[in-house]
């Protein structure tokens, strides 16, 4: 009986791990607490639960991957200076060819 409920129990939670793999629940809560964020829901209980989802994913990331989680609230902080585009070179061709005639190697 043992070996049979335990057969049981593998069969249903692999079961159940691709169903959530496939349906991705998390990211469709997680877009239903921002949906309900961003139109400032008059409902005060949907909001709660909106924060809640909300405050749950933000600590999951940090949790488990704080350095990318540092890293982009670093970057966010910072100016958004792009660097200058480097300017062509009219001689490239001439240039190019000009070392090629040694017998370096």
């Amino acid at each position: 009986m043992n070996a049979l409920l335990l057969a049981a129990v593998l069969a249903a939670a692999t079961l159940t791990g691709y169903a959530a793999g496939r349906y991705r629940p998390g990211d469709r809560l997680l877009s239903w607490a921002q949906d309900v964020g961003d139109r400032r829901a008059a409902r005060w209980p949907v909001s709660l639960g909106a924060a809640i989802v909300i405050v749950l994913a933000v600590a999951s990331v940090w949790t488990f991957h704080p350095r990318r989680s540092a890293a982009n609230r670093r970057s966010w902080r910072e100016e958004n200076t792009r660097t200058a585009t480097p300017a062509r070179d009219p001689n490239w061709a001439r240039n190019r060819t000009a070392g090629t005639d040694t017998a370096d190697g």
